[in-house]
């Protein structure tokens, strides 16, 4: 041991044994040439907290003891799906996203001195009881990740999605994105669709009727607090539509379809009823004369200067080419919308052999969504 030195914003201060502040470093310093072993407990709450951690997940284990016990607890989780055939190169590229696909979201909650799940809360400051979940983008998420932890973890889901809702209780709002409070980040409340997937599967752990308030919330009303609630919802519920805006269009549309479904599932019919009807406002921003969706303006009409290949503007992540397609809960009526079955088919084959054409648009540099779609040959739009 040699010594140890703390930094605060960039300044040294080689004579503290601690600091406050953000952008904290600290240095530490050893003669030996030899492995060095070090424990580091880490707490949201306070340093008290952070020892009871490492006492706890460590104590005096030995590091090759911490690393077994690791690897035991990462194997019972990948075990959850067994795949026979393959290379060992396809196994381990599909174990290895398994585990990614494990790392988010993260538990944000602790246990104190007396045994007992507590958490800091990063929608009002405080420590509460009970288990907290935060960092999951449900924009990406809610159709890849959500469906797979309800098969494959269908224990745990439950808790995360009453994790989740930590921020309507603490903060008045589910989060759209937490990271680890409310984050600004992606359109859509698609905590929605985590949500009602629980639901309809039966998976337990959550107050239903919490949920749906929650859901409530922030499919009617205006959120003051941002990272929370649904941009321009009172656009929405006047016109049906966001104003220049497709992606955050469709994005409502489907999650109001989901929040139809907890609606059904709790017995409340007209609630059912009237959000199933808000699902379809996808049909108001589908213009037939150019055959994909398309911004409209406040006052009804289309957005001027149409372009299929130009991504960003009213589209996220993506051009009239990769966003139209975001009916899922109206497949038949989306058909029914590009005139039956044989011409919405002909669009598909379509969509799978146009050349990966793009416009950098309202993006103004090449995003790596683009480059993505540019270099899988084959591929089309």
């Amino acid at each position: 041991w040699k010594g140890a030195q703390l930094a605060l914003e960039d300044k040294v201060d080689r004579d503290a044994n601690q600091v406050d502040g953000k952008q904290v470093v600290a240095v530490v310093e050893f003669d030996s040439p030899a492995p060095v072993v070090m424990h580091i407990g880490t707490s949201f709450i306070s340093p008290e907290q952070a020892l009871q951690n490492i006492n706890d997940e460590v104590g005096s284990k030995s590091f090759d003891t911490v690393r077994s016990e690791g690897e035991t607890t990462w194997n019972q989780q990948l075990n959850r799906i067994t795949v026979t055939g393959g290379t060992p190169d396809q196994l381990k590229t599909f174990y290895s996203c398994l585990y990614r696909a494990h790392l988010f979201p993260r538990m944000f909650h602790e246990k104190d001195a007396q045994g007992k799940i507590v958490h800091y809360s990063a929608y009002d400051g405080k420590v509460h009881d009970g288990v907290s979940y935060t960092d999951n983008g449900f924009w990406d998420t809610y159709r890849t990740i959500w469906p797979l932890f309800s098969i494959i973890q269908p224990d745990r889901y439950g808790e995360m999605v009453d994790g989740f809702l930590q921020g309507y209780r603490e903060g008045g709002w589910m989060a759209q994105w937490p990271s680890p409070g409310y984050r600004v980040s992606m359109p859509g409340t698609h905590g929605d669709a985590v949500i009602a997937d629980a639901v309809v599967k039966g998976i337990k752990g959550f107050d239903i009727n919490e949920a749906y308030a929650a859901m409530v919330k922030h499919a009617d009303n205006p959120s003051p607090q941002r990272g929370a609630g649904r941009n321009g919802v009172a656009n929405y519920l006047k016109l049906g539509y966001i104003p220049g805006s497709v992606s955050e269009t469709l994005d409502f549309a489907y999650d109001d379809f989901c929040v139809s479904q907890v609606a059904a599932a709790l017995g409340k019919t007209e609630d059912a009823a009237r959000y199933s009807k808000r699902a379809l406002n996808y049909r108001n921003i589908y213009d037939p004369s150019v055959g994909f969706m398309r911004a409209k303006e406040e006052n009804g009409t289309w957005r001027a200067n149409f372009n299929q290949y130009e991504w960003g503007g009213p589209y996220v992540e993506g051009g009239p080419w990769q966003s139209t397609w975001a009916v899922q809960q109206d497949p038949a009526g989306m058909i029914d919308l590009f005139g039956g079955r044989q011409k919405f088919a002909a669009k598909l084959d379509q969509l799978m052999s146009e050349p990966p054409r793009y416009d950098i648009g309202g993006y103004g540099s090449e995003i790596h969504e683009i480059t993505e779609m540019a270099v899988i040959k084959g591929f089309g739009q």
